[in-house]
């Protein structure tokens, strides 16, 4: 059993029904959790809760359900603490809000979700209308204020949708009809950057509200899959279809370029910064993990032995 304060602790879920808990340092298996079946052909995302203690919970974001489970025990068919039920297509994004009072989802059936966490019910859905039919959801995330879900879309919309009015106050269009693949917003609330599948990140200014376009970066020659912002804000990786991550670091004018972290084989889906930004763990469809060092782009731990591709990753260093 994983015991919170020891080693830190990668979570990993993929193209098969389960979520491992490995050893960041060895790449030892914790802990195996097997998914349901009937909603979990694979995990799209994975999600774990802010407040720090013995009672950190994990949500995995499937097709279509989302489930929630304690971050530490030993059953590897342990039921799950609740099922969130309402989405009708693969869970794009998971998320908790700071004080884990409520949960986030994204799905390509075209809504977006917010669940309370006492209530375990649907509080509010916003429903992305397109010509004909509802806009897919690729990716959601958490506008630092807490009171807003900033959304991209398959027809390259960036949605800011406020939670207290219950409308969308702004749209963005970063390139026309080119799907928005990931948004991010900084941890210090300084900027957001939206990723397509034309391998560009776009880069907004968020501090004052004006979503003022700071930037455009060609980042990868194919897509861009996930981009993750370490926790103090000044720099952020990208993961691509091209088998790469790059790391960005804020400079003068804007962000540029510090490495070009090469070793995995296929595409590389996600990633996700250590509390102290030292160092970055990725996953991959060629069935691995990979930590690697920031400050030298070296990579340092090579976690393999999946039966599958490798979609999507947590990590627990800090409680």
């Amino acid at each position: 059993m994983y015991a919170l304060g020891s080693e830190p602790l990668l979570i990993t879920g993929g193209y098969s029904r389960e979520v491992q808990f490995r050893d960041a340092v060895r790449g030892d298996i914790r802990r195996k959790l097997a998914l349901p079946e009937k909603t979990f052909g694979h995990v799209n995302r994975l999600a774990v809760s802010n407040v720090s203690g013995d009672a950190l919970q994990l949500a995995v974001a499937g097709n279509p359900d989302i489930a929630v489970y304690p971050v530490e025990g030993t059953d590897e068919s342990q039921e799950p603490l609740v099922t969130y039920r309402s989405h009708k297509g693969n869970v794009t994004a998971v998320g908790y809000e700071a004080r884990d009072r409520w949960l986030y989802t994204g799905s390509e059936d075209g809504t977006i979700r917010v669940w309370d966490l006492r209530t375990q019910g649907c509080t509010h859905c916003h429903e992305n209308e397109g010509t004909f039919v509802r806009n897919a959801v690729f990716s959601v995330d958490i506008h630092p204020n807490q009171v807003e879900l900033i959304a991209g879309d398959s027809q390259g919309r960036v949605l800011v949708w406020d939670l207290v009015a219950n409308k969308v106050r702004r749209t963005l269009i970063p390139e026309e009809g080119v799907p928005v693949r990931s948004v991010r917003a900084s941890p210090d609330g300084r900027v957001l950057v939206c990723a397509n599948h034309n391998g560009k990140c776009y880069v907004y200014h968020l501090e004052d509200d004006s979503f003022y376009p700071l930037q455009k970066i060609d980042a990868h020659s194919a897509y861009v899959l996930s981009v993750a912002f370490c926790p103090e804000g000044k720099q952020f990786a990208t993961t691509s279809a091209d088998s790469t991550t790059r790391l960005w670091k804020w400079v003068t004018e804007g962000f540029g370029q510090t490495f070009t972290l090469t070793g995995h084989s296929k595409w590389v889906w996600d990633s996700v910064f250590t509390s102290d930004g030292q160092y970055l763990a990725t996953g991959s469809s060629d069935c691995s993990c990979r930590i690697w060092e920031t400050r030298t782009g070296v990579p340092r731990v090579v976690v393999q032995g999946f039966t599958a591709g490798v979609t999507a990753i947590a990590l627990i260093d800090a409680v």
